[in-house]
């Protein structure tokens, strides 16, 4: 997969949140009206997150309406695009402890806290059990955040 693109209301905000989770942005560019960025990370350096700007104009928001991401963990019923998942087997924490760490980094650089949709919890796929936990980006995107914990 080349990549993923994200409609952003604010790619300097987006760009923010997703530094977080270890994505630099290699380039940024145009797609039409809209400032347009490719985040990569030095781990998976063939992988890239596009953010897409929307101009304000095309957001067609009433006075004192803020639009933000369908929050599909409320609208289950909606098929499509669900959430983007990111691996976190190259931190060796428990995926507890790095949502910790990224609140952290997360009030120091914006003063905001991450937004929890699910808190980390374990499951089982096969013989591998995993921990995940799923976030919501500075538009309200769900990420998931997924961490290989064992194998029986």
């Amino acid at each position: 997969i080349h990549h993923t693109a994200m409609k952003t209301r604010n790619i300097t905000l987006a760009i923010e949140f997703y530094s977080l989770l270890g994505f630099e942005p290699t380039a940024k560019f145009k797609a039409g009206p809209a400032k347009a960025a490719w985040m990569m990370t030095k781990t998976l350096p063939k992988s890239r997150i596009e953010l897409i700007e929307v101009p304000s104009f095309l957001l067609n928001e009433p006075e004192g309406l803020k639009r933000r991401a369908l929050d599909l963990f409320k609208f289950q019923e909606y098929l499509g695009m669900n959430h983007l998942a990111l691996d976190d087997n190259n931190n060796n924490l428990l995926l507890s402890v790095w949502m910790e760490s990224l609140n952290e980094k997360s009030l120091k650089l914006s003063q905001k806290s991450l937004r929890i949709a699910l808190e980390a919890e374990q499951f089982m796929v096969g013989n591998i059990v995993y921990e995940r936990a799923f976030i919501y980006d500075a538009d309200g995107s769900l990420i998931e955040l997924l961490r290989k914990a064992t194998v029986l």
